[in-house]
């Protein structure tokens, strides 16, 4: 009997799940373990393993599809097995009947009807279903659907002189859409509204079509909108406020320059500064603590230090657990795996669960400053710019040193200024001051 290859749950919080590609195609033998498609969650892509040994049957989950947890994807078993040309159907709550409201009584038709003046059903209007083949056929000819339009039939029935003159408010003749372009729309699904609106009172021709696909409105990756809705959540519910500061990066330069990771590469800037948040956190777990509701403080007893990590869908943010504990190398080769697996589309949900308080930094690309929004689940993130050479006052002198500046944006319910800045100058003093 062949083996069901469903959309596991690989977190807590997971739901559904988008397919992403298979990385075998049917007909192919797969062996327990191997990763057989790749899936998008609300956090990270991920590969999905096969739980069973032997041919790729029959693939139902095509990519783009979303899926809920333990859906059925697939099918796996012995080449000739039998297969269900569907999957299984969920069983969902019967609803309410409804039954049609009855239609409105229609007068008896003019002699001489008035002339038609097309017009579009209200935004709230149920759309209309009754369309005459003859309006039907015209409306798909000019990319058109019938059910905008109010219509003028018995019983509200869209006939062709409705669509006729929603055509003839818009001086459409024959000639406004070239064939070319007419067959492209078509097979894209384009309507005519939206190419109208960008061929700006010129004739539809392919390249009006084309613009129309290229800025197209297309549907946030599942990544993409637990992004907007968290970080939304946070801007409207955490009272922000922000501290900045200076480093002298002159120690931390010398010392990375001085011990290399046991691989022989620098470690970098990064886990510097991860290092010393996590004994500035030691010392203020204020700062590690987080807000439940408006009226409770929970005061977390792990420091663990989310890295943000920029990948092609979005942004990930794997979990560096128990940094406080860890030495500046073990920090560094964890850092460097997590982020290896994180652009590598390999991070476990539980590598990204957990995070205490989080760094975000820029630098790499240039950014001198900028500030974060803060996880909705911790208290403060740091944002981190760019290491730079700049000429500055020390010891009595000018002198060029390299600085950076870092922003700490803070929940104002349960860090107040003065413990914020107290907060960033137990880091600067450690990154100046660095010893491992």
């Amino acid at each position: 009997m062949a083996t069901e290859i469903i959309l596991p749950k690989l977190g807590q919080t997971m739901e559904s799940a988008a397919i992403v590609r298979w990385l075998v195609a049917e007909g192919d033998r797969v062996e327990k373990g191997q990763p057989i498609l790749e899936i998008e969650t609300d956090k990270a892509v991920l590969e999905v393993e096969s739980l069973a040994q032997g041919t790729l049957l029959k693939i139902i989950a095509q990519a783009g599809e979303t899926h809920e947890v333990l859906d059925v994807l697939g099918y796996i078993g012995e080449p000739g097995e039998a297969v269900p040309e569907a999957p299984p159907k969920k069983k969902k709550a019967p609803k309410p009947e409804t039954k049609p409201a009855k239609p409105a009584p229609t007068t008896a038709p003019q002699a001489r009807p008035a002339p038609v003046v097309a017009r579009e059903a209200p935004a709230e209007a149920v759309p209309v279903v009754r369309v005459s083949p003859r309006a039907k056929k015209l409306a798909a000819e000019w990319l058109l659907d019938p059910a905008r339009l109010v219509g003028s039939g018995p019983q509200g029935r869209v006939v062709e002189r409705d669509v006729q003159a929603y055509l003839d408010e818009r001086k459409l003749g024959p000639s406004a859409i070239a064939p070319a372009a007419r067959e492209l729309a078509r097979k894209n699904g384009l309507g005519l509204d939206e190419l109208l609106r960008l061929a700006h009172g010129e004739a539809i021709t392919v390249e009006v079509v084309e613009r129309a696909l290229r800025t197209r409105p297309e549907p946030l990756s599942p990544m993409r909108r637990v992004i907007a809705e968290r970080m939304s959540q946070s801007a409207r519910t955490i009272p922000h406020f922000y501290v900045t500061m200076s480093v002298d990066m002159e120690p931390v330069t010398r010392y990375r320059e001085a011990h290399p990771a046991p691989d022989g590469a620098k470690i970098s800037y990064n886990d510097f500064v991860v290092a010393a948040c996590a004994a500035a956190l030691r010392e203020m777990p204020v700062v590690n603590a987080r807000c439940v509701g408006d009226n409770a403080v929970q005061m977390n007893e792990e420091i663990n230090v989310g890295v943000a990590v920029s990948v092609e869908e979005g942004l990930v943010v794997p979990v560096i657990r128990e940094a406080d504990t860890r030495s500046l190398e073990k920090i560094a080769a964890e850092s460097k795996r997590l982020v290896e697996r994180a652009r590598s589309k390999a991070l476990r949900p539980d590598e990204m669960a957990g995070g205490t308080f989080t760094i975000t930094n820029m630098g790499m690309l240039g950014v001198e400053q900028f500030a974060a929004i803060i996880h909705p689940d911790q208290g403060a993130i740091l944002a981190v710019g760019a290491v730079e050479a700049v000429p500055v006052a020390h010891d009595g002198k000018v002198s060029v040193r390299r600085r950076m500046r870092m922003t700490l944006s803070c929940d104002h319910r349960i860090i107040d200024g003065a413990v914020a800045a107290e907060f960033l100058g137990l880091v600067k003093k450690r990154l100046e001051t660095f010893t491992a």
